[in-house]
């Protein structure tokens, strides 16, 4: 069996792969990081921000990330607790929101006391400023430097999206706290059942056996999964294995541990079946499903899925071959606690943390920054919290730029979740401290660098800029003081097979002010084409988006004037109308797909157009091959104008009808 700091063949780890699978071409979502093309841009960069306090977090004697006037950090009396919410968000959104997690609020607020915190209004997060910017317009202000409690507790809730609330500051801030994220839009029902499910776990609702599983993905073929199951999974589960192992935290409980026999979809579905098979912390390495070019519906539905097994490396991805968030059904995974090592695990930045040195700006991998659907629904159907990667996953979690594997970092927060601290307290002796490592090394390597061009190869320089970005990236879904509410003495009860019912009341109440704030906003905006090869074409639907998004903008103003400008709706269904029966549909052909963006068709050609003006005037521009049609693609293109066409139709009666009903308003006032 492998132990930690063995020196790893030179035949296997010529590269450090990206744990990550491209899910239209199958390809690795980056090439393995070595090129020393990268090593001039990385000298040139300077150390982060909040530098002084990485390198106090990797100095200090102590393991403690509070100040030490706090004996126990577990105890939320002398840690505390806050929680923070967007400066921006709707006055009455947050109340409803604050609502639905009343029972957790009410719960943090006894246990905390004095140290209880809310943030919000003038004192909430104002976007984008960063960790300093936003401790220094507190009153009083937050300093730097070891949590102290009285001016900012030590476990912190961000409730909100990372559009809202960047991953930047959530890192930044996780330097010196333990912070977690709750992201379920405006789904009030989803935030109340989470608050009920801490509070049953806390209260002793819920006692669970002290059972932890391994899922292990092992790809033929696959280098990534061959080293992460065989470096980072097998030498993980025989660390944890043994009890009091010297050098390392002993464990306080005896735990049943196993290891999936397979790495088979199959197998995932059981361990998160929410039946007996399901345990109370569960680790998976595999890869995290990448659709960067894909339609964004299906990149917000299936980013960061895990690929399993039987999978072969080079071979087509098939639906099948990864787990997502729709598999869970109606499991109830009450009392869970997950960590994933996979790309994109629990959530997707906007820009690529990983952007090439040649490129002129950052590079956009997502409209905008989310949180990963399978983590977010497995916290809405009873899971504490699961903490996982933001952006890409690298081996330099678990082997060091110098070819040791060092899983230190997984092995000191699983130990502490084993011995029931809470979650937040878990991570930070672990991966926090290790990005401090990380990042304080990188900078005296870069300083060492200005007098010195030899005194590092690039080669070297590039992966510790690479481990010191990928050791950044670990976030936590959840409240960051819960903890696995496993059974200490006697036998455990049965693990709860159905989800804990809300309150009449309390779903009355719920329905009534969901009613109010309405549903999150989501447009629709793909064009599906049936039976377009993954890879072979892109879809420009700038246009239609650009009518949706106009679309939403006057149905704002006719509600806001209702009263005011009655008698000018007509007007405006008319004239929203003409550019919701604008069409224009493009069809391109691409080589090389690396080369578009959202924006930029790049190489593509053009080879398909179809304008379809509000009077019905129809402009086809069809595609050929020398002198004769291309049948093939005129066939998927004209699919798409009919699905279009069919989407503006439903908008169109959508929108009348909703005239309709505002005049009819009118008219009974």
């Amino acid at each position: 069996m492998t132990e930690t700091g063995e020196k790893l063949p030179a035949d296997l780890l010529q590269e450090i792969y990206v744990n990550g699978i491209d899910g239209t071409t199958g390809d690795y979502s980056l090439p393995p990081m070595s090129s020393a093309a990268w090593a001039g841009v990385i000298k040139g960069e300077t150390g982060p921000e909040n530098l002084d306090e990485l390198q106090f977090k990797k100095n200090r004697p102590v393991d403690s990330p509070v100040s030490e006037a706090v004996e126990n950090p577990t105890d939320l009396a002398q840690a505390g607790w806050a929680v923070v919410f967007p400066a921006t968000m709707e006055e009455k959104r947050r109340e409803a929101i604050k609502e639905a997690l009343k029972p957790l609020l009410d719960h943090r607020r006894e246990k905390a006391g004095d140290l209880y915190r809310v943030f919000e209004g003038e004192t909430g997060y104002r976007a984008p400023e960063t960790k300093v910017d936003f401790c220094k317009r507190q009153s009083p202000e937050i300093k730097r430097g070891p949590a102290r409690p009285e001016q900012m507790p030590f476990y912190v809730l961000l409730v909100g999206s990372p559009v809202e609330i960047p991953y930047e500051f959530q890192f930044q801030l996780d330097v010196m706290r333990g912070v977690g994220r709750l992201d379920f839009g405006n789904d009030l029902e989803a935030y109340a059942r989470y608050a009920q499910n801490v509070v049953a776990a806390e209260t002793g609702a819920v006692k669970l056996p002290r059972k932890a599983a391994f899922f292990s993905v092992r790809n033929p073929g696959d280098d990534a999964t061959l080293i992460s199951d065989r470096y980072l999974s097998r030498p993980l589960l025989a660390n944890l294995q043994q009890p009091k192992l010297r050098g390392e935290i002993p464990l306080k409980f005896a735990w049943d541990f196993s290891l999936a026999p397979s790495g088979e979809k199959a197998e995932l579905a059981r361990l998160l079946s929410g039946k007996d098979q399901t345990p109370a912390l569960l680790f998976t390495a595999s890869h995290g499903m990448v659709f960067s070019s894909a339609p964004v519906e299906q990149q917000l539905r299936e980013q960061g899925a895990l690929l399993c097994q039987p999978w072969v490396h080079d071979a087509s991805i098939l639906r099948d071959h990864y787990f997502t968030a729709e598999e869970l059904g109606d499991a109830n995974l009450l009392g869970l606690v997950a960590m994933f090592f996979a790309c994109f695990g629990v959530g997707t930045p906007q820009f690529d943390y990983f952007t090439h040195p040649q490129a002129t700006d950052k590079t956009p991998i997502a409209p905008y920054s989310f949180t990963s659907a399978l983590p977010n629904r497995m916290l809405r159907q009873g899971a504490l919290a699961v903490i996982g990667h933001v952006d890409r996953a690298w081996g330099h979690s678990f082997i060091s730029p110098g070819n040791n594997v060092e899983i230190e970092a997984f092995v000191t927060a699983m130990r502490k979740l084993l011995n029931g601290d809470p979650i937040g307290l878990a991570t930070d002796p672990s991966f926090n401290l290790k990005y401090a490592d990380m990042t304080t090394t990188l900078t005296e390597v870069l300083q060492e660098l200005q007098y010195n061009q030899a005194y590092l190869d690039d080669k070297e320089l590039v992966r510790l800029w690479t481990a010191n970005n990928d050791s950044r990236s670990y976030a936590v879904l959840g409240d960051p003081a819960a903890r696995i509410p496993f059974v200490q003495k006697g036998a455990a009860r049965q693990r709860p097979v159905t989800p804990a019912v809300l309150p009449q009341d309390v779903a009355d109440r719920l329905a009534a002010l969901q009613a109010d704030i309405g549903p999150a906003p989501t447009v629709d905006y793909t064009v599906k084409a049936a039976g377009v090869p993954a890879g072979d074409m892109k879809v420009d639907a700038e246009h239609l988006r650009a009518v949706d998004q106009d679309f939403a903008i006057q149905i704002n103003e006719i509600t806001k004037s209702l009263q005011e400008f009655g008698n000018k709706i007509a007007g405006a269904v008319s004239e929203a109308t003409k550019k919701i029966m604008t069409l224009e549909v493009r069809t391109y052909t691409a080589g090389n797909l690396n080369t578009i963006t959202v924006k930029d068709t790049g190489d593509a050609e053009l080879r398909a157009l179809t304008h379809v003006d509000f009077d019905g005037d129809m402009r086809v521009f069809v595609p050929s091959v020398g002198a004769e049609v291309d049948t093939e693609l005129w066939d998927i293109h004209r699919e798409m104008v009919r699905e279009a066409q069919s989407n503006r139709a439903q908008f169109l009666g959508a929108m009348a009808k909703l005239a309709s009903d505002l005049l009819g308003m009118i008219k009974t006032k």
